[in-house]
């Protein structure tokens, strides 16, 4: 089973740190570790923007109207086409456990794709992490260096 925690981070932090993913995944980290301690979670409030099941369950339904959604007060399932997603809300952030890594590739990930959001994935199992995809944010319009995107 893998194990996949998304944030969504909050666009006014996303657009310094597009190519520091390290410093944010060491964050995260460090906070995971360390959820008492007073200072983290002051800039974890102030970096992570809340993630609510209903606004997951609203994006994966407009992908695939043949979706099995069963919705509880701190969780959900997702069954699409016999592929099951499970989905915990922590915090501010969700965490979703799947059987395969296709199944966040082939579904989950392109529902997430298409909304406006830094979105920022970790997989513990895997230990892998960074940025879903910034193509449709604007900050991908500024200028880089000395070329522009």
């Amino acid at each position: 089973m893998y194990t996949y925690s998304i944030f969504s981070i909050k666009p006014k932090v996303a657009v310094h740190y597009l190519y520091k993913t390290g410093i944010i995944f060491r964050f995260l980290q460090e906070f995971s570790e360390n959820p008492t301690d007073e200072h983290l979670e002051l800039q974890y409030n102030y970096v992570i923007e809340p993630l609510s099941l209903s606004f997951i369950e609203k994006k994966v339904q407009k992908i695939d109207g043949n979706i099995s959604i069963e919705k509880h007060k701190q969780s959900m399932k997702i069954d699409w086409e016999g592929k099951i997603l499970k989905i915990h809300k922590k915090r501010r952030h969700l965490e979703i456990h799947c059987s395969t890594v296709s199944e966040m590739e082939e579904f989950f990930f392109p529902a997430l794709r298409k909304c406006d959001k830094f979105f920022f994935v970790t997989s513990s199992q895997l230990n892998d992490y960074g940025w879903l995809s910034i193509k449709n944010n604007r900050a991908g319009d500024k200028q880089m260096l000395y070329t522009y995107r």
